[in-house]
């Protein structure tokens, strides 16, 4: 007679199995309100062991890991969100698109600070992750506080590397993993209260099986244990698969609500005039290029269509931007300041088969040149607004303006920006941030041209056939018409929608 695999218990629960058994239970009890906790509750944001924060801030002590923990992901080596790059001293001081100091104090007026402290989650960085602790926080206005220190060296390669790394496993943990630990864990626990029955079953059939036992010191398996005893693992393993699938199917539909959300207030990105993204008033983003005090940009065709040349890829005309003395002759980082002042001096070129109703004698004489925002009456004598002056006819115009003075000893600084207008509303601007020690200007020193206008990355989209400005303004050459346009339609060439727009739109010649 063969022996029933599971038979019948013998004598009374043992009292240190009864205390195995509820404690496997009390530990899935916890492990479910662990989870169901994890995910209604709100991130923390207080920490009251500020006394630990130590009083003088090391950045790669204190500082570098905060950064690597919160603010690489989006603005490290790999990925730089808005144009914003924190693990270099340089990448912080450009600014991002906004152009706003990042190191520079007090902590209680820093953008920096600004953004980590800010209850808006639009505003606060990092955006839709915890916040960061108050004592991280506190390292962080105390460093701003105390000068923002960050070494020039780097660490050494291998460093480097391990903590390229470390941080890669966190960035996966974080992506991946944390989301779903609580349900693998229980899941996990779950298979393994199965296999602890499965297990004391084959003990207690084995037992009984063997000869001399007649029936006594058979472990003793309860009715809850042998029911665990019949679930295939295959059942397990479909539960697990289904609830897996069931939260990515939750979070999807999560972030297509949060998509929809933002999809219906698109005004909401400035709160500013309605045809800039750049700020109140208008500054233009920070350039790709490192420092300078001249340059070169290129504005191209913004259509796109078959009958143009190259399908409207072409230069349509070139800025030509330096820093300058009165006399109009370039300066350069380690001059010194000139006695009679310095100015920003700006060229336009016209490319070659271009149509001439886009730079005629109208268009350009109406064009100012002038820091005041917005644009004031030409025949204000309280404001400096310089129109162009005509270098070569329909080829080239120039306009110059004043930078601000600045001292010949000790340490100074002049930044301003210089709007370029066409009507009401500027279309571009030069921006400069000069400095000096001593009555010589230093490496740090800039002076750039940018757009000041609403443009599809940002703004809402852009017409057919359109592209956003990043593809038809910026410091990279774009070709010109070699041999006349292929078309004289107004308009495909764009004259009919940049000669009769209403004053104030923002299409720039």
């Amino acid at each position: 007679m063969i022996a029933d695999p599971m038979p019948a218990p013998h004598h009374n629960t043992p009292p240190h199995r009864a205390a195995h058994t509820a404690l496997i239970a009390a530990a899935l009890i916890l492990c479910v309100t662990a989870s169901t906790q994890a995910q209604h509750a709100a991130p923390s944001n207080t920490d009251t062991n500020l006394k630990a924060v130590p009083e003088t801030i090391e950045y790669k002590i204190h500082v570098e890991p905060i950064f690597r923990r919160h603010c690489y992901d989006c603005h490290g080596p790999k990925r730089q969100q808005a144009d914003l790059r924190l693990d270099t001293r340089e990448g912080a001081l450009a600014g991002g698109n906004s152009g706003l100091p990042l190191l520079e104090g007090p902590a209680k007026d820093n953008e920096l600070i600004a953004r980590v402290t800010s209850d808006d989650d639009e505003f606060r960085m990092p955006r839709y992750e915890e916040p960061l602790s108050a004592f991280e926080i506190e390292i962080l206005k105390r460093w701003i506080d105390q000068g923002a220190d960050w070494p020039d060296e780097k660490a050494e390669g291998r460093w480097d590397a391990w903590l390229e790394r470390l941080n890669a496993a966190e960035h996966w943990h974080k992506t991946y993993l944390a989301r779903y630990q609580w349900t693998l864990l229980v899941a996990l626990l779950v298979w393994l209260i199965v296999e602890r029955s499965k297990q004391s079953v084959r003990r207690a059939a084995k037992a009984a099986n063997d000869e001399g036992t007649n029936g006594k010191d058979v472990p003793n398996v309860g009715p809850l244990t042998r029911r665990l005893a019949r679930f295939p693992r295959s059942l397990i393993f479909c539960v697990m698969l289904i609830v897996g699938v069931v939260q990515m199917q939750l979070f999807e539909a999560a972030m297509r609500q949060r998509i929809a959300e933002l999809s219906q207030r698109p005004t909401s990105l400035t709160g500013l005039d309605d045809d800039f993204i750049f700020g109140s008033p208008p500054r233009p983003l920070p350039p790709r290029h490192g420092p300078r005090l001249a340059g070169t940009y290129y504005r191209g065709n913004c259509e796109r269509h078959e009958n143009l040349y190259n399908n409207g890829n072409y230069l349509t005309c070139t800025f030509h931007v330096a820093l300058v003395d009165a006399a109009g002759q370039p300066v350069n980082v380690g001059d010194d300041l000139p006695t009679d002042g310095m100015q920003i001096r700006l060229e336009i070129d016209r490319a070659p088969h271009v149509t001439d109703r886009l730079f005629s004698d109208k268009i350009m004489q109406r064009v100012r040149f002038t820091d005041a925002y917005p644009r004031p009456d030409d025949d204000d004598a309280n404001v400096t607004s310089n129109p162009l002056s005509v270098v070569e006819k329909n080829q080239r115009w120039r306009a110059t303006f004043p930078v601000k003075p600045m001292q010949s000893k000790g340490n100074s600084r002049a930044k301003g920006v210089v709007y370029l207008y066409n009507d009401s509303r500027p279309h571009y601007a030069v921006e400069y941030d000069l400095q000096a020690t001593d009555g010589k200007l230093l490496e740090a020193s800039s002076v750039w041209l940018g757009a000041v206008f609403r443009s599809s990355p940002i703004g809402p989209p852009v017409p057919p056939n359109q592209l956003p400005f990043t593809e038809w303004f910026n410091e990279n050459p774009i070709p010109p018409i070699v041999g006349g346009n292929t078309t004289d339609d107004p308009k495909l060439l764009g004259e009919d929608e940049h000669l009769k727009r209403k004053p104030g739109e923002s299409k720039s010649p």
